[in-house]
């Protein structure tokens, strides 16, 4: 349970209106389970045992809760760097060298113990070993190349397996991300085939397309089939833009129809239109998984303002990716009740500092973190909302400060990379907006009790002063019960000055505040 804190109350009657509300974050449209989802591999899977249990720890803190991380083939899979595939039983985790599960048993071991929730996205690098025969090692990027699809069924099979909740006392894993990022060509290679005679296939669909059969077959095979299994995590900056990539996925055309002909070749689909029922029984992950996980970057634009390029699917537009899911699972007659779902799986702000190359300040990462969290609880189709890294990626410093290089690596953490916290790390505990800033008689505050106990009451203070050198003075207390904290209330505030919203926890005592919003 959370008190609120005591805070003098200064005699300002005349000016503020002091309410009491108890509030259920009942907007109609609102979203009240959408789960807060962090990433940080660097810190994770790429790190030592002490530093891994410390970032969980600190994620537990923040109230994170999933955590996701890459099961990452190429590091699980016994002699990655060869073209000869070693003899041994893929589907079975104890087939695999012990020390290679070690980080992920570290993981989901301590995640369980923190509360956090494991959400496993499989990514490459693929085994050479296991690469797509039909296209030689030398087209594409090492990283992306296309895996063969019955050699990744087996892999998936074995993680299944390993983390079933009944294998060597290892606790279940039930959230899967299916590939990083498929539309992009770093991810996923090669993205193109000639067909001869002037003609060319865009082959990221269609190799998608054998990804999802495989991810989706191990993962029935090791008893995940009831699981939450994710689609797409798309990124904006693509091969095939967001929306175009699905409608290939899909095989049908911008018009909803499905594809035939040369229309069809060039996507890799069935030439000649396959009846709706055998493509649905064909691809079952297509229609059966939990929804479609996106990365919606709008990098140096406010959520709420429309990206400059307009093939961009950003929180601004994410309806029109529910929109495109639903017409064409809806041609399929295989749309869910309510429609597909949306995670957003992947998200931030690049700073500067330290990135001189991007714009948003850190006053600007923090406020537009809680801006898109407000606006995705919103939309009651979109289950998550995403943090992507804890910390900064680190300068590669064998390039020279201010070569554009030196910052190939994301600046979107709520920590820099040598140390030190941003103003987006305290604030992300408790986010806050107002969808106006103006003082008058029904001021809407909206916010969420990120840290709090979900299983019990959660309360709030919202406070007000009127000048910076003024005391704070508690104008509207709040209370939730829904699971994840959120709350939205309308208080009377009279004149200029600034907003916060404070909560303690009385397991430990600590209030957490959110950032300060200037009310004009």
């Amino acid at each position: 349970m959370y008190a609120v804190p005591s805070v003098h109350r200064l005699l300002c009657a005349a000016l503020i209106s002091c309410v009491l509300v108890l509030v259920p974050a009942s907007e109609a449209a609102a979203s009240h389970t959408q789960v807060s989802i962090l990433q940080d591999d660097l810190h994770l899977v790429y790190t030592s045992p002490p530093q891994a249990t410390q970032t969980l720890q600190t994620l537990a803190s923040l109230g994170v809760d999933w955590v996701k991380v890459s099961m990452i083939w190429g590091i699980v899979a016994p002699d990655a760097g060869s073209a000869h595939r070693p003899a041994f039983n893929a589907t079975d985790p104890a087939a695999y060298s012990p020390a290679v599960w070690d980080r992920y048993d570290l993981i989901v071991r301590t995640a369980q113990s923190l509360g956090l929730k494991v959400y496993f996205q499989f990514a490459p690098p693929t085994p050479r070993w296991a690469f797509d025969r039909r296209f030689p090692a030398r087209i594409g990027r090492r990283l992306g190349h296309a895996p063969a699809p019955s050699e990744l069924e087996q892999f998936v099979t074995a993680v299944g397996r390993r983390y079933s909740g009944t294998y060597a006392g290892l606790p279940r894993v039930g959230v899967w991300g299916i590939w990083n990022e498929p539309n992009y060509p770093a991810w996923l290679q090669p993205t193109r085939r000639s067909l001869g005679h002037g003609r060319v296939e865009k082959t990221q669909p269609s190799l998608y397309r054998g990804i999802v059969n495989a991810t989706w077959g191990g993962l029935q095979a090791s008893g995940h089939g009831g699981d939450t299994i994710l689609l797409g995590e798309t990124a904006n900056p693509g091969n095939e833009t967001p929306l175009e990539f699905i409608r290939d996925v899909y095989c049908v055309s911008a018009s909803g129809r499905q594809l035939s002909g040369a229309s069809a070749v060039r996507v890799g689909c069935p030439s000649s239109r396959t009846p709706r029922a055998r493509f649905v029984a064909d691809n079952p992950g297509l229609f059966a998984a939990s929804g479609w996980a996106h990365h919606p970057y709008g990098f140096d634009v406010a959520p709420n303002r429309r990206y400059h390029v307009s093939s961009f699917v950003t929180l601004e537009n994410i309806g029109a990716l529910h929109r495109t899911l639903n017409r064409i699972l809806g041609s399929y007659r295989a749309r869910p009740r309510g429609g597909i779902p949306v995670y957003v799986s992947e998200w931030g702000y690049r700073t500067n500092p330290p990135n001189p190359f991007y714009k948003t300040t850190l006053g600007e990462q923090q406020a537009w973190l809680d801006q898109g969290d407000y606006m995705m609880w919103r939309h009651s189709y979109v289950q998550s909302i995403a943090q992507f890294l804890l910390f900064d990626g680190p300068p590669l410093t064998r390039y020279p400060t201010g070569s554009r290089k030196r910052y190939f690596n994301f600046d979107t953490g709520l920590e820099f990379s040598g140390g030190g916290q941003k103003p987006s790390f305290a604030s992300y505990r408790l986010p806050v907006w107002l969808p106006s800033q103006r003082h008058g008689r029904h001021v809407t505050v909206w916010g969420q009790l990120r840290t709090a106990n979900h299983a019990a009451l959660q309360s709030a203070a919202i406070e007000f002063r009127r000048s910076a050198h003024a005391g704070w003075s508690t104008i509207a207390h709040v209370q939730t019960t829904n699971p994840e904290g959120f709350f939205l209330t309308h208080t009377a505030i009279g004149a200029a000055g600034f907003l916060r919203v404070g909560a303690t926890d009385a397991r430990s005592g600590a209030t957490d505040y959110s950032r300060t919003v200037r009310i004009g």
